[in-house]
């Protein structure tokens, strides 16, 4: 067996993982029909060993009960990529000290705001946050987050 079925097998392993607790972690804020899912096929048949390896990873999303799984990329709304991304990020904890959010609250308010702000907060418990352009609902426990601020040309902070 070579080295890259290994690495393939790995990231098929971790990917099942992945997989699970995302799709709890959505669930957790909010979408309670999100689905998600990891495809890995392997391009060393077709092409051989390209500059990032044998395999080609596609993420599928769908947050509507019924709806198929497609391209992530194709179909995620700006609010539902934010709570993905609080989900990865949250999943990714583990091998991080610290965090940088850019705008990972756009595209949600009321109750999901609420939920995020929450998971936010959790977070902040054990990891340092970076946080752009963020909600102030979201600052709950800002004790353990840095905020930057840009200046407008005229001097005014956005």
């Amino acid at each position: 067996e070579n080295h890259y079925n290994v690495v393939t097998k790995i990231r098929s392993k971790y990917a099942k993982i992945l997989i699970e607790n995302i799709t709890k972690e959505l669930k957790s804020l909010g979408m309670n029909d999100a689905k998600f899912d990891i495809v890995i096929t392997s391009l060393e048949d077709k092409k051989g060993l390209q500059s990032k390896g044998v395999d080609n990873i596609s993420f599928y999303f769908t947050a509507n009960k019924g709806e198929p799984l497609k391209t992530m990329s194709k179909v995620i709304s700006g609010g539902e990529m934010s709570r993905f991304m609080l989900a990865l990020k949250t999943q990714l904890s583990v091998i991080s000290s610290c965090y940088v959010f850019d705008e990972i609250d756009a595209g949600i308010s009321g109750v999901a705001a609420s939920i995020i702000a929450k998971q936010f907060a959790q977070i902040a418990t054990k990891k340092q946050n970076q946080t752009n352009k963020i909600k102030k609902q979201n600052l709950q426990n800002k004790n353990k987050m840095v905020l930057n601020f840009k200046r407008k040309n005229d001097g005014k902070i956005n």
